[in-house]
């Protein structure tokens, strides 16, 4: 059974008005990245904190605290997406950062943990009969192996790994705190290391992982479902521009209301457009629409022939951008 889990926030009143703002946000497309109404981009992240370090006293409780002493502390980071404008890209290449690190980084050094447990414990399960020169040569390996995937006990900052890599040194030894040969310390260190690294494997496959990949699939679907929306409305655009209700200022007939209607549909599909830089744009576009679908039969009308040109060679530019070829 893993330990409990105790999840904070930073009690600042500068970052409690950033959670508050995240908790009005929308989920993007069932992940746990949110967007506010602008299309700005916020990614939940969540660090561990050593218990040993903790002061209670900076923080708001998430969770329950009853485990604060034993369990894992986790406290909520919200980062606001502002490169390159808030770009949904941008966002995909942090996200893209986070789950690379994660899974070439941290699963490889639990693996690692798991993989020199497993030999150790094969090594020493019959006793400790192995001459200490050669355990000293064990647990100069170990050590090598620890820092080769960046594993040093003293410095790494996950509690758990931590502990694991501890104990898996000291028991590359064979010895007890005194200097003895012990072999049921020795065994038990083993073993509570592979624990800890099944631990943190099991929690990155089954939670770390997941969360950051259905997170990048949600930036990834919304920055193609916003780009494709802002290529059918260039298209739509051209062809708005041409059409006689807006050539010809205070034209109309009888076909006028088919034509406002398809401009009203034009404006509502630009409103599903959720994350910048389309967003912005989609918001702008839909204004003009409205205009024009107002004026639409009147002498009021001109000049927006030019308005719709003008639109659309930005929204070209923008889908430029994206590497969206564009005539």
């Amino acid at each position: 059974m893993g330990r409990a889990e105790v999840y904070v926030y930073s009690a600042d009143a500068e970052r409690q008005g950033v959670k508050n703002w995240f908790d009005r946000c929308n989920p993007l497309y069932g992940s746990v990245a949110r967007v506010d109404e602008w299309g700005t981009i916020l990614i939940p992240s969540w660090r561990r904190i050593r218990n040993k370090d903790f002061n209670p006293d900076g923080f708001e409780f998430l969770s329950p605290s009853r485990a604060l002493r034993t369990g894992l502390i986790k406290e909520l980071k919200i980062s606001e997406i502002k490169k390159d404008g808030g770009s949904v890209g941008a966002a995909i290449r942090m996200t893209q950062h986070i789950l690379e690190s994660v899974k070439g980084g941290e699963r490889e050094q639990a693996e690692m943990i798991l993989q020199r447990s497993n030999e150790l414990i094969d090594l020493f399960q019959d006793g400790l009969a192995i001459p200490e020169e050669q355990r000293r040569a064990l647990q100069e390996e170990t050590k090598q192996m620890l820092m080769a995937v960046a594993l040093n006990p003293e410095r790494v900052m996950l509690e758990e790994l931590e502990r694991a890599a501890k104990w898996l040194e000291k028991a590359s030894l064979g010895k007890d705190e005194t200097g003895r040969d012990n072999w049921l310390i020795t065994m038990g260190a083993l073993f509570a290391s592979r624990r800890r690294g099944w631990a943190r494997k099991e929690e990155l496959e089954g939670f770390v992982v997941p969360k950051y990949a259905g997170m990048l699939e949600a930036l990834i679907f919304a920055m193609i479902f916003d780009r494709d929306i802002m290529i059918q409305t260039k298209e739509d655009l051209r062809v708005l521009s041409g059409i006689k209700y807006i050539k010809y200022p205070g034209e109309t007939d009888s076909q006028i209301g088919y034509t406002q209607g398809k401009v009203g549909s034009m404006a509502w599909l630009l409103t599903q457009a959720k994350v910048k830089p389309f967003r912005l744009m989609a918001l702008a576009t839909g204004v003009l629409l409205e205009e024009v679908r107002e004026k639409m039969g009147t002498e009021a009308i001109d000049g927006y022939q030019e308005k719709i040109l003008e639109e659309r060679q930005v929204v070209r530019e923008l889908l430029e951008g994206f590497a969206v070829v564009s005539d």
